[in-house]
């Protein structure tokens, strides 16, 4: 993607390049998850109030909406990985509910490799991941479909984005071998 469809409207440029550095490396690193499957392609990044999304434009590409924010740099690392994501052998029946939990782990991981300002959403992960379920927060929609699953797929693939990875591909390998849904039995956690 050309950087002139990257938060074209956003008049704060340098908040605008420093979005555009973790794109870059996000799609860089996000793309080597596709190798297998298909990459639906960013092409276009548009800022707008409210929350952050990932659209599929056509078979092939996607587009995204942030609110940038200099607090929230991380929120582009995970509306990036839905493009691995979306075209890969996991994306299927009940294993689809795990995408938004799959694209907050990989934020973890580019948050904590390119990232200095680890303020709100990646210390409120760091904690999360020395805890174990709470079920007082059971009707937590953020809770349950985004932070506590993420947090269960970084403790049991390792401490980098490289173990995700790795992971990845035997999930992805072991979903199409077996025909079925087989993320809330290999993370003992229902979605």
């Amino acid at each position: 993607m050309n950087k002139t469809h990257f938060l074209s409207g956003l008049s704060d440029s340098h908040l605008r390049d420093k979005l555009w550095a973790l794109f870059e490396k996000s799609e860089e690193r996000a793309k080597g998850f596709a190798t297998s499957h298909t990459w639906m392609k960013i092409v276009e990044v548009k800022h707008q109030k409210g929350a952050p999304g990932w659209e599929d434009l056509t078979c092939c590409t996607a587009g995204i909406h942030i609110e940038a924010r200099c607090g929230d740099l991380g929120q582009v690392c995970h509306e990036v990985f839905h493009s691995a994501f979306h075209g890969s052998a996991l994306h299927k029946e009940g294993d689809e509910r795990w995408g938004d939990a799959f694209c907050d782990a990989f934020r973890y991981f580019m948050e904590t490799e390119h990232v200095t300002d680890k303020k709100t959403w990646r210390q409120a992960m760091e904690c999360l991941l020395k805890q174990e379920f709470d079920n007082t927060k059971k009707g937590d929609c953020v809770y349950m479909k985004y932070r506590f699953p993420a947090s269960l797929i970084i403790k049991k693939c390792g401490s980098s984005l490289d173990d995700f990875k790795e992971m990845w591909f035997e999930l992805c390998q072991e979903r199409n071998a077996e025909g079925k849904d087989i993320l809330s039995g290999y993370f003992d956690f229902c979605l």
